[in-house]
């Protein structure tokens, strides 16, 4: 017989979790780090991150599997159909933006084929950057939110992966804001943060 989940020990192991991966991964995009691993891994540290963040994620994924769970709801047809489709979009927007400012130097597979590593380029609008600040972030949110079958322990992990991203892009601007100055703080008086106003897919 399964055990009856216990919402204040799930959350409390669930956000634990989620925070341990937070601090590490926020520590490891700190910029004294960089400075330091970078010294050492030279152009391969932006892999070596990526690496490191899918890495220590997989556990976190697997909690809500592990946990004694219970379902919340789940959207019968054919609605459910619709939240499929709303994930499915969801998913290609977020992956969007990643594309449209260069994928591959995301990933850190450009820079192992640079050999001399490119000058600071100016801060740049493109694409769906144009309608929000943090596309990859809203339709990331929007696609966990949309899941038609809703148990206790994704709500419980998707609470935490919202509030992380949401405080990660807080303290993103602030990174930004201090690399571009007021070409960036004019952006954010311009552009919201999070809530589009209109989607241009590819400009």
């Amino acid at each position: 017989m399964p055990t009856e989940p216990s919402v204040w020990w799930n959350a409390l192991v669930i956000w634990g979790a989620a925070t341990v991966y937070a601090v590490v991964h926020s520590v490891l995009a700190a910029e004294w780090v960089k400075e330091t691993l970078g010294g050492v891994l030279g152009k391969w540290y932006r892999l070596f991150f990526n690496a490191v963040a899918a890495i220590t994620l997989l556990p976190v994924l697997a909690l809500p599997a592990l946990l004694p769970n219970r379902v919340l709801y789940a959207v019968p047809p054919p609605w459910h159909w619709l939240l499929l489709f709303v994930e499915l979009s969801a998913l290609l927007l977020a992956a969007l933006p990643f594309i449209q400012t260069d994928i591959w130097h995301f990933l850190g597979l450009r820079q192992l084929m640079e050999v001399v590593p490119p000058a600071h380029t100016p801060f740049k609008e493109v694409g769906l950057y144009r309608q929000m600040r943090h596309p990859g972030y809203f339709f990331s949110i929007v696609f966990l939110w949309a899941s038609p079958l809703m148990t206790l322990n994704q709500a419980l992990l998707y609470a935490a992966f919202t509030l992380y991203l949401w405080v990660g892009a807080i303290f993103e601007e602030r990174k930004l804001a201090r690399e571009f100055g007021e070409v960036y703080r004019d952006y954010q008086r311009r552009v919201p943060m999070f809530i589009p106003w209109k989607i241009t897919l590819w400009k």
